[in-house]
């Protein structure tokens, strides 16, 4: 992508700031390049900004913990996007390696979990 600026006829662009992002549509997050353009030729500014991925936190059930068939196990956790700050509903989504999607949100509870060991996974 090529992008031109220019002022207009007697007036002089005294600042502009040029935000290209590219995403594959696909995992790779956004790709990010602002470029800062001032009436000054000393004045150029060149950053790179790479979306970061958010910081899950499972504050339970706390690992290896144990329980019977049937009892209702306490899922709370948290995750924290740097770009968007604290996420929560949807955004959070909990599953099992032995039983798949589990929940979404910050906290819920769940009785059926199958007999075995579980790893929990929140995304």
């Amino acid at each position: 992508m090529n992008y031109t600026l220019r002022s207009r006829a007697g007036i002089a662009m005294l600042a502009a700031l040029v935000v290209a992002t590219a995403c594959d549509n696909a995992i790779t997050p956004p790709q990010e390049t602002a470029v800062q353009v001032s009436s000054s030729s000393s004045s150029l500014l060149w950053s790179r900004r790479t979306n970061q991925p958010p910081v899950p936190s499972i504050a339970s059930p706390s690992d290896a913990a144990s329980f019977t068939q049937g009892a209702a196990v306490q899922f709370n956790g948290s995750a924290n996007d740097p770009e968007q700050g604290a996420l929560t509903g949807t955004s959070l989504q909990w599953s099992s390696s032995r039983d798949g999607s589990l929940g979404s949100g910050t906290t819920f509870s769940k009785s059926t979990l199958t007999v075995g060991t579980h790893v929990i996974t929140l995304t």
